[in-house]
């Protein structure tokens, strides 16, 4: 009886041992027949919302796919996996540099790369296209691009030892940002500030180097994450010393106007009277009046006669 029952029970471990090695065999399969999938991550994201612009850091998976082959990597704006297929590359098709990625044993893949330049519509959000010979998949999710980058520096003209404000927008994802004071390609004053908000905004305050020379210079704003001129932003800025103010001239308060007295010129040799020439003259003038009317009745007298 007891070996009829080690007889049953060796066969029912037989039997244990070739149901898990069939179903080990199987999972493979089982797993590729459920059709391959990729996905678009990003790193240091806390958002399930993907934004950001050319040049973004971004990991780019893929699972279920035949082993060991060759996986053809797109970005499209068109979500309709029918627009997704083995050898039909199409204008809205954006490669991503490497354009491809190697197929494990598993039927997996994973690539970290950067968001390619040529996928660039503001606002458009793109998805991951994923081919191979005979398979292609396209992800579930998608990847925005952010409106370009944008800075705004007030005032435009400062003299050292002023402030100056920086404000930006569009610095999508979130993360650090450096703002600098440059001339002639090197800055005299940098400061770190983070972008924060949907918009990617931020605002920042520096001070201009009291040792800064007159002259033109940048204020530039850059993402050291992200290498890329899309991630860079300069303005003008004026540094000029304040001139000494020079001195100033009183200027008359509006009023009446003044009335100017006459005052008369006192001769020193007189006693306060009339002055002696101006008397000797009215004499002069009388006696010249005097006479000619004594003429007058002469000339009169003789014609008569």
């Amino acid at each position: 009886m007891f070996k009829i029952f080690l007889q049953r029970l060796s066969l029912l471990a037989i039997c244990g041992l070739f149901a898990l090695s069939l179903a080990a065999s199987l999972q493979p399969a089982l797993a590729h027949a459920a059709g391959p999938e990729v996905k678009i991550a990003q790193p240091g994201a806390t958002s399930s919302i993907l934004i950001g612009h050319p040049g973004t850091k971004v990991t780019l998976t893929g699972t279920g796919f035949k082993p060991n082959g060759t996986a053809k990597l797109f970005a499209t704006p068109v979500g309709d996996p029918n627009q997704c297929k083995p050898n039909q590359v199409t204008d809205h098709m954006k490669a991503f540099v490497p354009d491809s990625a190697t197929i494990d044993a598993s039927g997996s893949f994973n690539v970290v790369t950067t968001w390619p330049e040529a996928a660039n519509i503001p606002s458009a959000p793109y998805f991951l296209c994923v081919t191979t010979q005979d398979e292609q998949a396209i992800s579930s999710n998608n990847f925005t691009v952010a409106e370009p980058v944008a800075i705004k520096v007030t005032p435009k003209n400062a003299a050292p030892g002023d402030k100056i404000t920086v404000q930006g927008i569009g610095w999508l994802p979130v993360q650090n940002i450096t703002v600098s004071i440059v001339s002639n390609g090197s800055a005299i004053t940098s400061q770190s500030v983070q972008s924060a908000g949907p918009d990617g905004i931020f605002t920042t305050t520096l001070t201009v180097p009291e040792s800064a020379q007159d002259g033109s210079y940048q204020v530039s704003v850059t993402a050291p994450n992200e290498d890329s001129s899309f991630m860079k932003a300069n303005q003008a800025l004026t540094i000029a010393a304040e001139p000494t103010a020079a001195p100033s001239t009183p200027t008359p308060t509006p009023g009446t106007t003044p009335t100017v007295t006459a005052t008369a010129t006192t001769n020193s040799s007189g006693s306060g009277g009339p002055n002696g020439l101006m008397i000797f003259t009215f004499l002069l003038g009388g006696v010249g009046i005097v006479l000619v009317v004594v003429g007058a009745i002469m000339y009169f007298s003789y014609t008569r006669q």
